[in-house]
C-alpha cells in the first residue's frame, strides 16, 4: 500500500512490515522471502599483556549492522479487458520504483542523526520499531513475462533493538510527586522522555532505579531544568536514541545547557524491563497546577 497518510503507523499484522507509508509482506503484492538480521560488530578493546600468554579485555561496544530484505514484488498481470476491474487494489500496492525513492532515503540523508523506522510485526502479533535508515537497494531486471521482480533491500540499524509504537504514559503531579514505575511489556531495557507543564520553578527530577551497564543503580540521579515555566510551557527532556536526545521547550527554546544535578547527559535516562523507577518530582516552585508526563517504549532483544 502506498497511498496512505504519511507519518501513519497502520495495523499491521504478524508476517507484514512497514517503511514510509508502504506496506508490504504478508497480504500484500510484495511477498518477502528472507529478513536476513545481521550480527552485530563487538568492538573488542582488547590486549596482550606485556611478556604474557594472556589477554585483558577492557571496555567492549557494540556496533549495529544491517537488516538485509529479499522481496519479490508481484507484476499485474490481469489481461484485456479485466486489468482495471479492480484499479485501485493494484494502484495502491508499492512498485519497485517506489521501493527505490524510499530507500534512497533523500529527506533524512543529508540531516544529521534523522532516522527512519522500519516496522515488522513478529509472530506474536506485536508491531516493533527498529531504528536506522535505508542503505543499498538492487532490483532485478523486468522482462516480458515476468511475474515478480526481486530485490534486495538494506537497513542499517541505529542500535540492537526493536521498540514498541505505542508509548506508555505515567503522570506526576503536586499531590502524587513520587511515583514507581514496576518494569516494562518489553524485555529490554527502555529509554524515556519526560514532558513538564508549567507553571513551575526549577523543576528537579531524582530517579533511583535507572539501568546502567547492565546494572540497576540504586544511588539515585538529580537532574534539575533551571527555568521558570509559566502557564502554558512545556518542556521535554528526551533520552530517546532516536531523538534527537534534549532539553528543549515547546516555543524552541534549547535548555540543554541549563541542566544541573549529578548529570547532564541524557543517555543515562533508561530503565530494565523488570526493575522498578522510582521517580520524584520537586522544584523551587511547585503550584497545584503543574505537572510532569514520563512516557517511554517498551524494548525487545528480538526484532523479527
Amino acid at each position: 500500500m502506498t497511498g496512505g497518510i504519511p507519518g501513519v503507523i497502520y495495523n499491521l499484522i504478524s508476517g507484514q512490515y512497514q517503511i514510509g507509508n508502504m506496506v508490504f509482506g504478508k497480504g500484500t503484492t510484495v511477498r518477502v522471502e528472507t529478513f536476513d538480521i545481521k550480527p552485530y560488530d563487538v568492538n573488542a578493546q582488547d590486549y596482550q599483556v606485556t611478556r604474557s600468554d594472556e589477554v585483558r579485555f577492557g571496555w567492549d561496544s557494540h556496533k549495529p549492522t544491517t537488516i538485509e530484505i529479499t522481496f519479490d514484488v508481484l507484476i499485474n498481470r490481469l489481461l484485456h479487458p479485466y486489468e482495471d476491474y479492480i484499479p485501485n487494489f493494484w494502484a495502491d500496492m508499492p512498485t519497485v520504483a517506489d521501493f527505490q525513492k524510499v530507500w534512497r532515503s533523500d529527506t533524512i540523508r543529508n540531516q544529521w542523526g534523522q532516522l527512519e523506522p522500519l516496522y515488522c510485526c513478529g509472530v506474536d502479533g506485536i508491531t516493533r520499531a527498529i531504528y536506522g535508515r535505508p542503505g543499498q537497494f538492487t532490483y532485478a531486471k523486468k522482462t516480458d513475462y515476468t511475474e515478480a521482480i526481486q530485490c534486495v533491500a538494506e537497513f542499517r540499524r541505529s542500535d540492537a533493538f526493536g521498540y514498541s509504537v505505542n508509548e506508555t504514559g505515567v503522570a506526576i503531579t503536586h499531590d502524587a510527586s513520587d511515583v514507581v514505575i514496576t518494569g516494562t511489556n518489553g524485555d529490554g531495557p527502555s529509554w524515556f522522555r519526560v514532558l513538564i507543564f508549567g507553571p513551575i520553578t526549577n523543576p528537579s527530577l531524582t530517579f533511583t532505579g535507572l539501568y546502567l551497564n547492565g546494572v540497576t543503580q540504586s544511588t539515585p540521579l538529580t537532574i534539575t531544568v533551571d527555568h521558570t515555566l509559566v502557564s502554558g510551557e512545556v518542556v521535554e527532556l528526551n533520552s530517546y536514541p532516536w531523538g534527537p536526545r534534549r532539553c528543549v521547550s515547546n516555543s524552541g527554546l534549547n535548555l540543554t545547557t541549563s541542566l544541573s544535578g549529578d548529570t547532564p547527559y541524557l543517555d543515562r535516562l533508561r530503565f530494565g524491563h523488570d526493575a522498578e523507577l522510582e521517580v520524584v518530582l520537586s522544584a523551587t516552585t511547585f503550584p497545584s497546577d503543574a505537572e510532569a508526563i514520563l512516557l517511554y517504549r517498551d524494548a525487545y532483544q528480538i526484532v523479527g
